[in-house]
């Protein structure tokens, strides 16, 4: 029986060399055969139905599913791709696992039907009732309305805020109002604030400086507070653009100084961006992103933030500050000079 068995598995080695199996790719026909079952030859050896090329070119073999091993073979693509870490087949960016788990597929949008299709990520979840992607708890639906985000005060550590009213706290990586915004008076999310003066019913005043009056319902000046030099807030005593007196002098007199009254900034510097104190002016020509330009002469371009001159006003001769444009008056005289002058010119020629 040994001798059997041995002659046969020399039969088949010999079989083997004598028809010339060649590898995967190579030119195929006559003696040169290609590997049984997942191969087959068209003029090169190539996969067989239902067979792929494995990672290393060198054989085929079965695709692997959803969920499956795919160490040698590469998962089904663009919907699937190889984990790293696991050598298992998962959902590419952008797909999401089928309902019945046996595959990826395109997510449903927001706002869509979810009832055959599983919503994007864990921002969003199927509503029970509606059966449409509505946002899951501690998100909120973004400025563009087609997907969510991180609500007011959840964490954002990896999800951005809602919206642009909100920032990422560094500290506590949760989502606060952002400067110049307050939390609502549901407390839901942030919104401008009411303006001095108005009506606070529906909306909360600026800052600590301010309170709702509860008989006029609109914002007031705190206690401790006064209206500023403006007329459109309120700040401290001593503070900048607080009143001020003898009794009553300026906090900050190294940039500060009373004049009319009120706290302003000392000569030769400018509020600071915050409205916290005062300092020396961006340079005409340079940066104004985080600083105020000297004086009403110049302005901020919005688009490359330097400091230029402001309209009717062009740059001076020593090219370091804005000056009032006069060009138009000027050529009103140059015109009214070319007009003499040519008149002169056409009398000598007559005479």
């Amino acid at each position: 029986m040994n001798k059997l068995l041995s002659f046969l598995l020399f039969s088949l080695f010999i079989s083997n060399i004598l028809c010339g199996e060649v590898a995967y790719g190579a030119d195929c026909g006559g003696e040169n055969t290609c590997k049984a079952t997942v191969q087959k030859c068209d003029t090169k050896c190539v996969c067989e139905t239902g067979y792929v090329v494995n990672k290393a070119g060198t054989d085929c073999g079965v695709q692997p599913g959803y969920g499956d091993d795919c160490t040698e073979i590469d998962c089904v693509g663009p919907t699937q791709t190889c984990d790293d870490a696991s050598h298992k087949c998962v959902c590419a960016n952008g797909y999401i696992e089928k309902k019945d788990q046996k595959g990826c597929e395109v997510p449903a949008a927001y706002g869509a039907s979810c009832a055959t299709k599983n919503c994007a990520d864990e921002t969003q979840t199927c509503d029970d009732t509606s059966k449409t992607c509505i946002c899951a708890e501690g998100f909120a639906v973004n400025q563009a309305g087609n997907g969510c985000l991180t609500a007011y005060k959840g964490d954002c550590t990896d999800i951005d805020c809602a919206d642009s009213t909100q920032t990422c706290d560094d500290s506590t990586h949760k989502c606060v109002c952002a400067t110049g915004y307050v939390e609502k008076k549901d407390e839901k999310g942030c919104e401008l604030p009411a303006a001095y003066g108005a009506s606070c019913a529906t909306k909360n005043c600026a800052d600590a400086t301010q309170t709702c009056d509860t008989e006029s319902n609109t914002c007031v000046c705190a206690v401790g507070f006064a209206v500023n030099q403006a007329g459109n807030g309120c700040a401290a005593k001593g503070e900048l653009n607080g009143k001020c007196d003898t009794d009553n002098p300026c906090t900050k007199t190294s940039t500060q100084q009373c004049t009319s009254g009120f706290c302003v900034c000392a000569t030769g510097l400018v509020e600071k961006k915050d409205g916290t104190d005062c300092e020396q002016p961006a340079a005409y020509g340079g940066d104004c992103s985080n600083k105020n330009c000297a004086d009403s002469t110049q302005t901020c371009d919005a688009t490359n933030k330097k400091c230029v001159c402001a309209s009717g006003y062009k740059e001076n001769s020593a090219k370091d500050g804005c000056e009032k444009d006069t060009s138009g008056s000027s050529d009103g005289n140059n015109s009214s000079s070319f007009l003499k002058t040519s008149l002169l010119i056409l009398l000598g020629i007559t005479f």
